[in-house]
Parts: structure tokens; C-alpha cells; sequence
């Protein structure tokens, strides 16, 4: 499986990919700024904690990628990279409309767009372009929480996702603010995923770094070479955790 997503990488960047073996995969460097570890769920023997891994092995920088998400979302892996290398199709956000989605229509979006699950959302906004879907931002209920004797809204980002192949920039942005003037917020907080991102771009928008939060287990059959539910023949795999980010809305 490997090979063929060399291969994949080689025909999108048009070079040549030289695999560097560790002991759970390959390492593949892409560019200067960009190194992909390829994680081969058969040469799992044992409990594995990422964060721990890459820290030993100097590695808390590269992106990795288990061959299941290549196996079950390729496109939305490929399209993940591209966006890292500039390589996807930009659309700026002052080109776009905002519509309002039901929660079935956010639902199919993040199913076909991004890698994680689709979680259950309160409030999704949409980005048109060309009569086309192009990006949403998917937000959870507002809570209300008292902070030094007053009480202040929150808000919570879900799910930021582009469609596949595209990058709107500002988009989030727009989405942010709409929700701000919808909902009246005092302040959005977000989780993002630590294996893809290290949350530049969230902070150049104002969110500021409040957190961490290590994952939930995994779990991979070591008969079968899946993931699967916690059983005997399992081991539990710890991926490199979220980061929890916070954006104090200015009033």
C-alpha cells in the first residue's frame, strides 16, 4: 500500500520520493517544510503512544498518515496534502455567498470532505461559489457560563472544512464572523487535530493556544491488521492529540 501512495506523491509533486524505514513505516520527505510518516498497520507489535514516539525520535513536526485513512479516505488525504503545498484551487471568500445548511447537508459535505467522523452540530454555515458548496464551518450549541460574576455566551467550532482540491482563503474568517453576528458570542473555542495542523493558521485569526487534550485509544486487531473495538487481541494506538484553542470575540 505504501508504494502506491509513493507513487500517488511522486505524480503530484513531480519528484521522486525516497522512503527513509522505521520501525511502524516510512518516512517520506515531500520538501523542505513537509515529511509524511506512513504508518503500516502490520508492523504494529505493540501499545503505541505517537506524541511519545516522535518526541524520541525527533519527529513532532511530520504529518502522519495510518494506511487505513489512505485505504478509506484517499481523496481527502491527497487533497489535505495539496492544501499543505499550495496546490489546491484558491477561491478568495469575497467571491463566496454564505448559506445556512441543515444538519443532513453538513453531514454529507463532511463525509465526502474530511478525514474524522461527522459529529452531531447545532449551527452550519456554508460558503457558495459558482452555485457550488465550497466550505463550511460547523458550530455546537451555545453555552452560557459565568465568568467573574457576569455571564458570557460561548461558542464551540466543530468541523472547518474546504471541499476537496479547494483552499477559500478568508473563508473561515467569514464564517467566524457570520456566526459572531448571528449568535452574539463572547468568545469560540475549537479543538484541532495535532497530527495535521500546529494551529498557525487559527492563530493568525486571533485564537489563542488555552490547551491540550490527548486523544481517545484506538484500537488495532493484531490478527487482522485493522482497527477495530477493544478485545484481546487488540493494542491501543494514542494518535499525537488535539490541541484546544480559544478566540475572545473584541466588542
Amino acid at each position: 500500500m505504501v508504494t502506491d501512495f509513493i507513487h500517488e506523491l511522486e505524480t503530484l509533486t513531480n519528484q521522486q520520493i525516497t522512503p527513509k524505514t522505521t520501525e511502524i513505516g516510512f518516512l517520506l520527505p515531500v520538501n523542505a517544510t513537509l515529511t509524511i510518516h506512513f504508518i503500516e498497520l502490520n508492523k504494529l507489535t505493540k501499545d503505541l503512544d505517537l506524541p511519545t514516539w516522535k518526541a524520541k525520535n525527533n519527529l513532532e513536526h511530520v504529518v502522519s498518515i495510518f494506511e487505513n485513512e489512505w485505504a478509506e479516505k484517499r481523496g481527502v488525504v491527497l487533497s489535505r496534502i495539496k492544501s499543505k503545498l499550495g496546490l489546491c484551487n484558491k477561491v478568495f471568500a469575497r467571491k463566496t455567498s454564505i448559506v445556512k445548511l441543515n444538519r443532513s447537508e453538513a453531514f454529507d459535505f463532511l463525509n465526502q470532505n474530511h478525514t474524522n467522523i461527522p459529529l452531531k452540530t447545532k449551527s452550519n454555515f456554508g460558503l457558495m461559489y459558482n452555485n457550488e458548496l465550497i466550505a463550511i464551518a460547523c458550530f455546537g450549541p451555545t453555552m452560557h457560563k459565568k465568568t467573574e460574576g457576569k455571564g458570557d455566551q460561548s461558542g464551540e467550532l466543530i468541523r472547518f472544512c474546504n471541499k476537496l482540491d479547494y483552499t477559500v482563503v478568508g473563508g473561515l474568517s467569514k464564517l467566524l464572523k457570520h456566526y459572531i453576528n448571528q449568535y452574539q458570542v463572547d468568545d469560540i473555542m475549537t479543538y484541532i487535530d495535532k497530527d495535521w495542523s500546529d494551529g498557525k493558521s487559527f492563530i493568525q485569526l486571533g485564537f489563542e493556544i488555552v490547551g491540550e487534550k490527548h486523544q481517545f485509544p484506538h484500537y488495532v486487531d493484531i490478527t487482522k491488521h485493522e482497527f477495530a473495538l477493544q478485545d484481546n487481541k487488540s493494542i491501543t494506538i494514542y494518535k499525537s492529540g488535539l490541541m484546544k484553542l480559544l478566540l475572545k470575540v473584541k466588542k
